[in-house]
């Protein structure tokens, strides 16, 4: 059982930081370069543990646990944390911030799963390089986007 993932602790840092840096733009440079920085700390720490999580249920059966974990615990662990970190720090535009990233959590645990079933972000001996799955990820962007329309397209 994985305890941290790296790749996506890396992953989830650099992409969510941006939110509170626009949040917090009519504030200042200074201060949404802050914001974002907090973001990026917070996330890189948090995503690790949940991304170990996600790797760890991406095959657990059945899919109805394996969802409610994905889109109910995972943000329910990130977003308690972002908003007890922000708070601690006071981090201006929070709240905005806040809504921004849960908005993205359930696209971001749904991709990281999409990836990680395809083999990609996953840590440890399992895994490939890091570099080798950031190459892949324009492919994996693509199939992750159009995979509902496949799906449809599949149905009788």
């Amino acid at each position: 059982m994985r305890l941290w993932n790296w790749k996506t602790a890396v992953c989830s840092g650099f992409y969510r930081g941006p939110a509170f840096f626009f949040a917090s733009l009519q504030l200042g440079l200074r201060e949404a370069a802050r914001a974002a920085g907090i973001e990026f700390l917070l996330f890189a720490a948090m995503a690790g543990f949940t991304g170990a999580l996600i790797q760890n249920v991406r095959f657990l059966q059945p899919l109805w646990l394996r969802m409610t974990i994905l889109l109910a615990g995972v943000p329910a662990i990130l977003h308690t944390g972002e908003w007890l970190g922000h708070t601690w720090f006071g981090t201006p535009a929070r709240n905005k911030g806040i809504l921004f990233s849960v908005i993205l959590s359930g696209v971001a645990a749904l991709f990281n799963l999409y990836a990680m079933r395809k083999g990609a972000l996953v840590a440890g001996h399992e895994g490939d390089s890091f570099i080798l799955d950031l190459a892949r990820l324009p492919r994996l962007i693509g199939g992750f986007l159009s995979w509902p329309v496949r799906r449809l397209l599949r149905r009788p």
